[in-house]
């Protein structure tokens, strides 16, 4: 279907984006079994307060994936 570009902040999340980032190296998103089920965009969402800019996907016929502790993080 195509590629997808991501920019990782390692700096700002680095236990979620390392995970992310070992999860790429596994291999996990290569297996076919990846699907995307939700995109928003600034364009489809006019009557939203809040905008925001997401995609959401998930692994269709795949084990559940092992928690990673992270810290908490508190919003400032």
């Amino acid at each position: 279907m195509g590629n997808i570009t991501d920019e990782i902040y390692l700096d700002k999340m680095p236990v979620t984006a390392g995970n992310f980032l070992k999860l790429i190296d596994d291999g996990v998103y290569n297996k076919g079994t990846t699907m995307f089920y939700r995109t928003v965009r600034l364009d489809n969402q006019l009557h939203n307060k809040v905008k925001i800019e997401v995609i959401q996907g998930g692994l269709n016929d795949h084990e559940p994936l092992k928690p990673v502790p992270a810290p908490r993080v508190w919003n400032k």
